[in-house]
């Protein structure tokens, strides 16, 4: 529940926190209207995982977080499928822009870049 539990903290505290990452969610649907939150929420998930759930367009996971919100990924940065525990490992290491910091972190954390 690390992924729901994060969504429902954020609704419960958006005046404290700024920003949410969810990673590897749940594969069950969301029960919280994530389009009410007021700060920006974004999902990580492997193609792969949860074929019903996760994978494709139009998931369930595309429509908790809405599509512009997920980042799916199928391929590590060694060209191997990810798997659903890799899929933590893989969100914190990609560095699309290249200047050797997460994309994740950068988007976390915009005032410490």
């Amino acid at each position: 529940m690390g992924g729901t539990g994060a969504v429902y903290m954020a609704k419960k505290l958006e005046d404290i926190v700024k920003r949410v990452a969810v990673i590897s969610g749940s594969k069950e649907p969301l029960n919280i209207d994530t389009s009410s939150i007021k700060i920006p929420v974004k999902g990580y998930y492997a193609a792969r995982e949860g074929a019903d759930y996760m994978a494709g367009k139009n998931s369930k996971f595309q429509k908790s977080f809405k599509p512009e919100n997920t980042i799916e990924m199928d391929y590590d940065h060694n060209g191997k499928r990810i798997k659903h525990g890799d899929t933590p490992v893989v969100a914190f290491a990609m560095d699309s822009d290249g200047n050797g910091r997460s994309d994740l972190f950068e988007w976390l954390f915009p005032d410490l870049y």
